[in-house]
């Protein structure tokens, strides 16, 4: 028979903690609150390659991005997108700068909105500059090209006084090349050998072209090859040619022109010496194969024996001797004379000796005078 239950013992030791339960469901999104006031970032302090503060931050002064906008640009890796860039001049990049393509270094058009045409309006290009120029300062334009191809170049020489302007010669020395010299109002294109175009040698106004031309006289020209134009105003043309006189001309090959206002043309390598001048305002010709003069059209011909041959059939013979032509074919409308008339009238004509008031009085000539033979004949014109 079981006796009566016994007193409760005493509680035992708390067990350990079991394993947390899952995650409950995540609740519902409450609504958005209200917009707070704008914020603002004047006198915020700029991060980056930016220092300074807010608004007007500055480009910051690091190793990458250096000093200024430039260098920060050319610092950086990356590219600008020219579309975002308006009024900006775009040169080809380059690697198409090469003679494997067709690109253009420079390739730009005016759309002109008005009437185009007029020089120094809208202008394709306009060169400026201002600043001391060591004599004198200038703010001027200096190079221009117009709208319609124009082209104009501006110098500082003063050719009323002959003063020479501001600037050096832009090139020396051998070579090809094309200059103008806006100190001195000159211009060259060819090549140049021995110092031509050396600044000694290139006068005020002076121009010439073709090779080794040498124009150092003041308002000199000189074309062809070999030349040297050194008097004032000297012309020059073809080779070998030499004017060292004021206003001498020199025409054809190894023509020397050393007086005032002489002009020497010689023609014909198989001299092989110079022909000089024949004084001072003299007109000198040498020809080897003779000359002609005419006014008749079509090829001109020189009959050998004959130095100077005219379309009018007249010449100077080789040997001296001038030709008035008495060619039948000539003329015409003949009519027969009385030849005892004739010398009736050739027996009154008065017959003297005499000279040209240019020639000394012992220099004689003897023959009747024009005035005579005229009244006696009443022929020609």
């Amino acid at each position: 028979m079981t006796g009566n239950p016994g007193a409760a013992g005493a509680t035992g030791a708390t067990g350990a903690t079991g394993a947390t339960g899952p995650t409950g469901t995540t609740g519902a999104t409450g609504a958005t609150g209200a917009t707070g006031p704008s914020g603002s970032i004047t006198g915020a302090a700029a991060g980056g390659h930016l220092t300074g503060t807010y608004p007007n931050p500055s480009i910051a002064t690091t190793a990458s991005a250096g000093t200024n906008i430039v260098s920060a640009i050319n610092a950086s890796a990356s590219s600008i997108t020219t579309a975002h860039v308006s009024g900006d001049v775009e040169l080809a990049p380059p690697a198409t700068q090469t003679s494997s393509t067709n690109n253009d270094l420079i390739n730009l058009k005016l759309l002109g909105t008005t009437t185009l045409g007029t020089s120094g309006i809208a202008d394709l290009l306009s060169l400026s500059a201002a600043g001391d120029y060591g004599a004198r300062s200038l703010d001027r334009e200096w190079f221009r090209v117009d709208n319609a191809g124009g082209v104009v170049a501006y110098g500082t020489w003063d050719g009323n006084s002959d003063t020479v302007g501001v600037g050096s010669i832009p090139a020396s020395g051998d070579g090809t090349r094309l200059i103008w010299y806006p100190a001195k109002g000159a211009f060259r294109a060819g090549y140049t050998s021995g110092g031509a175009w050396d600044d000694a040698n290139i006068g005020n106004g002076s121009f010439a072209t073709g090779n080794s031309n040498r124009a150092s006289g003041l308002e000199s020209v000189a074309f062809g090859r070999d030349n040297v134009a050194s008097g004032w105003g000297a012309f020059a043309a073809g080779t070998l040619n030499i004017v060292a006189s004021q206003v001498g001309i020199a025409l054809g090959e190894r023509a020397i022109v050393g007086n005032s206002g002489a002009m020497v043309i010689s023609l014909g390598p198989s001299f092989g010496v110079p022909t000089n001048d024949a004084g001072a305002d003299t007109l000198t010709i040498r020809a080897a194969n003779g000359i002609y003069l005419g006014t008749a059209t079509g090829t001109p011909v020189i009959t050998a024996g004959r130095f100077i041959d005219t379309s009018t059939g007249a010449y100077l013979s080789s040997g001296g001797t001038w030709t008035n032509s008495s060619d039948r074919n000539l003329k015409e409308n003949f009519r027969d004379v009385d030849g005892e008339e004739i010398l009736r009238r050739l027996a009154v004509l008065p017959m003297t000796t005499w000279n040209y008031r240019t020639e000394a009085t012992s220099t004689r000539h003897l023959g009747p005078m024009a005035q005579d033979f005229a009244a006696a004949f009443a022929l020609g014109d």
